[in-house]
């Protein structure tokens, strides 16, 4: 079966034709080398794609005429939001990317006492750029649905918004403790601390809060390890669960 490429298309209708944004432009033409009446896929980041057919190409744009759009859900049921403490650019882009990629819906850059966070402007810019990743790692996955990154946060700012809030803690108890909990949950916040962890102060703050300290073992883990492997297990009790009781 012939997999089409994805493309990123805010707004699209049936039967109408649309420009697209220079980037994919960019690599349709130079990249690809799409020619023009090559079939493509197009995704809104809202829940529907469609099948579109290149009309043009010049020096700058790709046109297409999007000649069906459909509905089509590829995520989970459970909305998870990401609270991921800041650390180094390299191991939260790769966070970033494969959290998506597992079907997170949101993640928050969070900013911890042991957080690496420069100047506001470099803060908007890389907000800038995850924002393009996270449109990336859905074309990627075959997601239907932008995963958001919120504006950076304080930890202390973090408020109890999800049914569940797990806190990744090295000396909370095992994640399938968890297990009914999850999945009984429309919505699971969690949260990452940065390089070095929290500090118990920070730790207790959130407890206070109603957040729930879990492990994955006895190991120490870096940020992008912990938040790829929490999710992961969040997200595989929650299907296993649920199939469970669906085969009752």
């Amino acid at each position: 079966m012939l997999v089409l490429r994805r493309f990123f298309l805010s707004d699209f209708s049936a039967g109408q034709r649309y420009a697209l944004s220079k980037g994919e432009s960019y690599h349709i033409r130079k990249v690809l080398r799409y020619k023009k009446g090559n079939i493509l896929t197009v995704f809104d980041g809202k829940g529907f794609e469609g099948k579109a057919e290149i009309v043009s190409i010049d020096d700058c744009t790709v046109e297409v005429q999007i000649l069906e759009k459909r509905e089509v859900l590829r995520e989970l049921p459970l909305d998870i939001h990401l609270y991921l403490g800041l650390c180094k650019e390299k191991a939260w882009t790769l966070a970033l990317k494969s959290c998506i990629e597992l079907g997170v819906s949101r993640i928050t850059p969070v900013i911890c006492k042991r957080s690496l966070f420069g100047e506001k402007e470099k803060g908007r810019k890389k907000l800038q750029r995850w924002r393009k990743i996270a449109i990336e790692s859905s074309k990627q996955c075959g997601a239907n649905y932008l995963s958001q990154i919120e504006n950076f946060l304080l930890l202390s700012e973090i408020e109890k918004e999800e049914e569940l809030l797990l806190l990744g803690s090295p000396t909370g108890q095992s994640i399938s403790k968890s297990a009914e909990s999850i999945v009984r949950a429309n919505s699971v916040g969690i949260i990452i601390g940065p390089e070095g962890g929290l500090e118990d102060m920070e730790e207790e703050m959130l407890v206070q809060k109603g957040a729930q300290p879990c492990s994955l073992g006895k190991h120490v883990l870096r940020v992008e390890t912990a938040a790829i492997a929490l999710v992961s297990a969040v997200i595989a009790i929650y299907e296993m669960e649920r199939g469970k009781k669906k085969g009752e």
